[in-house]
């Protein structure tokens, strides 16, 4: 099928002259593409004007070669673009454009674009994709909790990987703990009880009882079972261990108790700005205005009147 595929893109690339031509691709279940090009025209082609794109995202990475041109000299002639892991992760048939731009001298070149398909048969595991991290960790009423982000552990349907599985765990305590391999110190593995559950996003939630002891660091890393695959040169962004210093924080109760504290000073605090100064309404001078005293003055009498008389015909009524 590869075979068919890749005589399928060299009769389209053939079907006009181009100064680039398909010589070979590949796929690989790690989600990176091989792709060989070759030089049909004497002037260059330099690789860092090379784009490669899939449905208008542009596909990163490396080339093999500075330029490639029509030429007797192989390195030149052929150049081989390797793209990174973990972008080709449906097994799927893909159509790859590449836009070029050769040029012919100094001052004049010019732009062209080659398009062909390439199979690919899904991904099945990439280093690329992984990284770890640990997000928190505290000591709260007997219990230690740690928040783990751990990327890459669910690549694909045959590659789900358990966390505790494939991370290795060291925790450092205030006081010796008897870990799960029955070994007493104040630095080891998790002890028996512990529990691990995904929480979604990569995250996963780690707690365990720890009676009358506390957790002040831990340290993970993933172990050779998942990343003795993975070459740490090739691979030197991944992060693959962290190391995090773990708080002491305070019963549940005390810190709604405190909650509720800050919450009624708030409340005070609104109340006491209220009758301060500043939000007494001032008497200005338009409202000392003679006219505006006469009305006010008139309005209190007429109000008056008015109640006199509804109490005088109160009087005679009864």
């Amino acid at each position: 099928m590869k075979r068919l595929l890749v005589l399928l893109a060299l009769l389209i690339s053939m079907q006009s002259s181009y100064a680039l031509e398909l010589y070979d691709l590949d796929c690989f279940n790690d989600g990176h593409a091989t792709i060989i090009l070759s030089g049909n025209n004497e002037s260059k082609a330099y690789t860092k004007d090379i784009k490669l794109t899939v449905d208008n995202n542009q596909v990163e990475g490396s080339w093999s070669s500075l330029f490639i041109k029509k030429t007797s000299i192989m390195d030149q002639k052929y150049g081989t673009f390797t793209s990174k892991e973990g972008i080709f992760k449906e097994k799927n048939t893909y159509n790859i454009n590449v836009d070029y731009v050769l040029v012919e001298n100094s001052t004049a070149s010019y732009k062209e674009t080659i398009s062909f398909p390439i199979e690919c048969p899904g991904l099945l595991f990439s280093c690329t994709i992984l990284n770890l991290s640990v997000s928190d960790c505290y000591n709260q009423e007997g219990i230690f909790t740690a928040i783990i982000n751990a990327q890459g552990l669910m690549q694909s349907k045959d590659s789900t990987m358990q966390p505790d599985k494939v991370i290795s765990f060291t925790i450092r305590s205030k006081n010796n703990y008897i870990d799960k391999n029955n070994f007493n110190s104040k630095e080891g593995d998790l002890p028996a009880n512990y529990t691990i559950s995904s929480i979604g996003n990569d995250n996963y939630k780690l707690e365990f009882e720890l009676d009358a002891n506390t957790v002040n660091s831990m340290f993970i890393e993933f172990n050779d079972e998942l990343f003795k695959p993975c070459n740490r040169n090739v691979h030197s962004k991944v992060k693959y261990y962290d190391l995090k210093e773990c708080s002491l924080k305070p019963p549940q109760d005390e810190i709604q108790d405190e909650k509720n504290q800050v919450k009624g000073q708030e409340i005070k605090s609104e109340t006491e700005a209220s009758k301060s100064p500043e939000n007494i309404i001032p008497v200005t001078k338009e409202d000392l205005n003679p006219k505006n005293i006469v009305i006010l003055s008139a309005t209190v009498l007429l109000i008056g009147i008015v109640i006199i008389y509804w109490l005088k015909r109160r009087e005679i009524t009864s």
